[in-house]
């Protein structure tokens, strides 16, 4: 049996397989991620693997369960914004582990830390493209991923994001492996049928309600809790959308659908509701062009009446001047 008592601090310069573990990338609930190298290609990688800090042998299997069902969803499934894994396997010492393609390290939440806000027109094409694009796929599969949040958006090599840690993804359908009663997922983003009813299984619209979240929070600069205020009860958040006042009121009510509190009436067609979204980005970009090209237009028509009345004052002045 694996020890699953490590620290992550202890395990730098240990070896897992033909990978050997460098520094800590980030730590969760359910593991812990190194920068690794492979040493049969000098290529460094991510490695995910398991550090349970629990005396409970069922939740230590729970874990390595959970895990080895990521590893499954990741290799069955591909697509350029999901974070791609490279290998997966067993160590005596430390149990499963995954192998993920190594990306900057940098996730939206670290993004909003920096900017606040980021434009629909650059969000569409870097973040709700991708990442509906990548949830299409998963939903296409019956996978769910159920912790959509900035932390799990990371950055890839060209810039845009892609979906990663599907810790707690699951098949629509598949016995769950939580205790009845837990929720699973993310407080902040998690959909209120969940939250409601935790034992109710998460569905694709659950995962676009928190999608929705997500892209209202780029959009100004608040998480729900926060747009809400400090006195928002555990009702509001069960039964009202966030305050969209700020966001452009084109987008408003594809937003409002989004994040309705009633599964049944948000969007379910992934790829309709992408076009719907290219099409309001394709509409703002035409606004912000339009003034410019009026302003360019106006300022052409000035020059050259400002040009015929000049030629023209030049020839009257020559043509009436006076004789002596």
């Amino acid at each position: 049996m694996y020890n699953p008592y490590v620290k992550s601090d202890e395990l730098k310069n240990k070896k897992i397989g033909h990978f050997k573990l460098l520094r800590v990338l980030g730590e969760g609930g359910m593991g812990c991620v190194f920068e690794a190298i492979d040493c049969r290609t000098r290529k460094k990688v991510a490695l995910k693997l398991l550090l349970d800090a629990t005396n409970s042998t069922s939740a230590q299997l729970e874990q390595a369960c959970r895990l080895r069902d990521e590893a499954s969803i990741a290799l069955r499934l591909r697509h350029p914004a999901l974070v791609e894994v490279l290998d997966c396997g067993e160590s005596k010492e430390f149990g499963p582990f995954i192998v993920f393609a190594l990306l900057s390290g940098a996730s939206l939440r670290d993004e909003l830390n920096d900017r606040k806000k980021i434009p629909f027109c650059e969000l569409f094409e870097r973040i709700i493209k991708p990442i509906l694009s990548a949830l299409s796929v998963l939903h296409g599969a019956g996978v769910v991923h159920r912790d959509i949040k900035p932390e799990n958006l990371f950055i890839s090599g060209d810039g845009n994001y892609m979906l990663g840690d599907l810790g707690l993804a699951r098949f629509e359908g598949r016995e769950a492996k939580t205790k009845t009663g837990l929720i699973v997922g993310t407080p902040a983003y998690i959909s209120p049928e969940q939250l409601l009813s935790p034992d109710t299984p998460a569905t694709p619209a659950s995962d676009l309600y928190s999608f929705g979240l997500v892209v209202v929070e780029a959009l100004t600069g608040r998480t729900f809790m926060e747009s809400m205020g400090k006195a928002t009860t555990l009702y509001e958040r069960l039964y009202s959308a966030p305050p969209l006042h700020s966001v452009n009121k084109d987008l408003r009510g594809e937003l409002r659908q989004l994040l309705s509190p009633d599964p049944r009436k948000r969007q379910s067609d992934i790829i309709e509701l992408l076009d719907v979204f290219e099409q309001k980005a394709n509409g703002l970009r035409k606004e912000k062009r339009e003034p410019r090209s009026l302003l360019f237009y106006t300022l052409v028509t000035v020059v050259l009446l400002l040009c015929f009345w000049i030629c023209t004052e030049q020839y009257f002045l020559r043509n009436n001047k006076p004789k002596y």
